[in-house]
């Protein structure tokens, strides 16, 4: 609700501060502010009479807690003012006035004085209005509260001009002039600090905006980078893997080639050994057949050779009865006796 108020937004104020009104009982500490705060949003809108009703029940709390309701006060008599009520206006100000005045608070004693000023102004008492218009304005000085002067010059200068004291009131408003020249000027060169303020923030902000598109364009391109960078390893691991195969196969391959060309050397001297062992066979059976055939003591042809060479002569015999029709026979045989006893007793030489 008070920030509604401050927002200038009174019926939102005056919604949210009856349900604050609602959740509070009669012995609530904050119950005379919240009739306070409705009190202000609805003389803002102009319904005096309903804002009187809550001032003055905000008052009557106040007072019968023995923490009397300053604000409550000076605004009851601000409505009652402009009700016409003068009178009583001019008694609520006096008594917000010994308020203020036991807080010690210059600033708020100044608005005081002030109101009792212009409500004696509608009570035509305009010369005791002079002396609080006075009062107000040197407390004001010494607080140097200086929107609140000048809104207290134009009621004084008003109200020394009825009065005919156009002197001072010619005096007041130079010095309405000076003040309202200086605020103004404070009030340009805020402005203009303002300003300056936003231009700096703006270029600030067009700075930050501009880093921040080229820090994203870097990411980018860092990204863009990295992914170059990704490519190419994986790249390179391919041609790393494709050079490593392609050696593991010529390795293997020419591990292959030396274990081939030493099997067809080991396998070429099997051959020719095998070819030397058939060699040497063939002389050996060569070398068996013929002793075969002859005596080993005498070197001359045995019996065995005779079977043989019968054997032969007879096959080819038939041959040539059988292609010429004429067989012809040959036979020689020769028996010596105790042949045996002839070498046992007179040696082989004499035997042979």
């Amino acid at each position: 609700g008070g920030l509604s108020i401050y927002l200038g937004r009174h019926e939102a104020a005056i919604d949210y501060n009856q349900r604050a009104l609602g959740l509070l009982d009669d012995n609530a500490v904050t119950l005379p502010s919240v009739l306070s705060n409705i009190a202000a949003s609805e003389i803002e809108l102009g319904r005096l009479e309903s804002a009187r009703a809550r001032l003055e029940q905000a008052i009557a709390i106040g007072e019968r807690r023995g923490q009397p309701s300053i604000s409550s006060i000076g605004n009851l008599g601000y409505i009652l003012r402009e009700l016409g009520n003068f009178e009583q206006a001019l008694q609520l100000f006096r008594r917000q006035l010994e308020l203020e005045q036991l807080a010690h608070n210059p600033g708020t004693q100044a608005i005081a004085w002030k109101n009792i000023g212009e409500t004696l102004t509608r009570l035509d008492q305009r010369e005791e209005a002079v002396d609080a218009f006075d009062t107000a304005l040197g407390l004001y000085r010494s607080s140097d509260i200086k929107p609140k002067r000048l809104e207290l010059y134009p009621v004084m200068i008003d109200n020394l001009a009825v009065l005919g004291q156009h002197r001072r009131a010619f005096e007041l408003m130079q010095e309405y002039k000076a003040l309202n020249d200086e605020m103004v000027s404070a009030e340009s060169a805020e402005r203009i600090v303002a300003l300056e303020t936003g231009l700096e923030l703006e270029r600030r902000e067009r700075q930050l905006a501009l880093l921040e598109r080229d820090r994203l364009q870097a990411d980018a391109e860092l990204g863009a980078l990295r992914a170059d960078r990704a490519r190419e390893h994986g790249l390179r691991s391919l041609l790393l893997a494709g050079l490593v195969a392609t050696t593991l196969v010529l390795v293997l391959l020419w591990r292959s080639v030396r274990i081939r060309g030493r099997a067809n050397r080991l396998l070429a001297d099997k051959n020719a050994e095998i070819d030397q062992a058939h060699q040497v066979l063939a002389t050996l059976n060569r070398t068996l057949e013929r002793r075969s055939l002859e005596d080993e003591l005498t070197g001359l042809h045995n019996r065995r050779f005779m079977r043989c060479l019968l054997d032969r002569r007879s096959a080819d015999g038939e041959a040539e009865v059988a292609s010429n029709g004429v067989a012809c026979y040959l036979l020689l045989m020769i028996d010596l006796d105790r042949f045996k006893q002839i070498n046992d007793l007179f040696g082989h030489a004499v035997g042979d």
